[in-house]
């Protein structure tokens, strides 16, 4: 549970679960709830994971006693899905990023003989990077590593004794495929960044995203779609190049093994999009950038449906805020006409009405809302249930 804007997050109760389905969750967060005497109208967002007993939980119990929450779940978990189809598309790449892990990482000797091989080449000595299941994107760094450092395994690997099956097996894949695979590895690191770009930044937790996740969803989804169709010339720089270096049939090969990846990293995402639960949320959470309000709608009910939060907010306040820009941002405007804020005025303004034409006596500063309803959409800020 968070606390308002500008507080710590607060851990409102630790609860361990003897047993973990949709009902033993439900109950544990009402019990949270009423043991801090936390109204339900006042829970913003149920945080959690993909869980399936977590989705059913919300949605068959939590949602009807929370009028103004979202169920958010985790995109950064869902990204690294799609980030999967590259180790399953790439087998032999992923043999090699596995065969490396092998003969290095139970093998402090062979570590130091690196190391020394390297530093002879006059190479900075770097040691191997390992892909770990449990660690979001750790493969692409293990493959960027591999497409680094490739040639310096090719030089390597023949000068271990070939007492081991893996550094058997390792130096005869590099032997006859030490080209495709350098390909294939610029390959996945020049057009994996921008959704690892997307994921790191998900992971971070001092600045909002809420507000451009679905710009930036919107941007790999392009990325992915373009791919399906891309040649030999439409991939980035490193990988033109290098696929210029082979021939004919393994350029080909080597493209019609991109376009397949790009294509199935495309059908995860929109499976991504489709189904998140606040992918509408997302959707219109940029209408809180002040640098985007000449598209919004005049009425705020249009958008009420999806940010209950706006309920509080007066017609007259959201008017005012959708004329803003850069130059007079702090400027409240009245019939197309700026005018002083005034006691009298502020003291008029109070006899509003919110969104739902309900009055209400004391309106929220709209600005306040907008930085309270981003913090609690992406890592909470008001009620908020964590879950994990």
């Amino acid at each position: 549970m968070n606390s308002p804007v500008g507080k710590p997050p607060v851990a409102a109760d630790l609860i361990f679960l003897d047993r973990v389905n949709f009902s033993t969750v439900s109950q544990a967060v009402i019990s949270c709830l009423n043991t801090n005497n936390i109204n339900f109208n006042d829970v913003w967002a149920f945080v959690t994971d993909s869980a399936s007993y977590m989705k059913k939980a919300y949605n068959t119990i939590l949602h009807g006693l929370f009028p103004n929450a979202s169920h958010v779940t985790c995109l950064a978990h869902l990204l690294q899905l799609v980030l999967e189809v590259f180790p399953d598309k790439f087998e032999e790449l992923n043999r090699m990023c596995a065969l490396v892990k092998w003969v290095f990482c139970q093998s402090p000797k062979r570590r130091l003989e690196l190391r020394a091989f390297m530093m002879q080449q006059g190479l900075s000595p770097l040691m191997p990077v390992f892909a770990v299941q449990t660690r979001w994107g750790s493969w692409i760094k293990a493959v960027q590593y591999l497409e680094e450092n490739i040639d310096i395994f090719q030089g390597f690997i023949p000068t271990l004794p070939p007492t081991s099956k893996a550094v058997r097996d390792l130096g005869v894949l590099l032997e006859g495929n030490g080209k495709l695979l350098k390909v294939q590895a610029s390959f996945i690191v020049e057009h994996s960044t921008d959704i690892l770009a997307t994921l790191t930044k998900l992971e971070e937790t001092s600045t909002p995203t809420a507000a451009s996740i679905f710009s930036q969803l919107e941007d790999l989804s392009m990325l992915f779609d373009y791919g399906r169709t891309a040649d030999a010339e439409d991939w980035r720089p490193k990988t033109r190049e290098q696929l210029k270096e082979l021939n004919e049939d393994e350029r080909y090969t080597c493209s019609e093994l991109f376009k397949q990846a790009m294509a199935e990293c495309s059908t995860k995402l929109q499976a991504v999009i489709e189904r998140h639960p606040c992918t509408e949320l997302f959707k219109v959470l940029p209408i809180f950038d002040p640098a985007k309000v000449s598209g919004l709608k005049p009425d705020i009910k249009d958008y009420v449906q999806v940010v209950p939060a706006l309920r509080n907010v007066s017609t007259e306040e959201w008017h005012r805020y959708i004329r803003m820009d850069k130059s007079d941002a702090g400027t409240p405007i009245k019939n197309g006409q700026e005018v002083d804020e005034t006691p009298e005025s502020s003291a008029a303004s109070k006899t509003g009405c919110g969104a739902e034409g309900l009055p209400y006596a004391d309106p929220s500063d709209l600005r306040t809302v907008i930085i309270t309803i981003l913090c609690c959409y992406m890592w909470g800020a008001h009620s908020v249930i964590l879950f994990g």
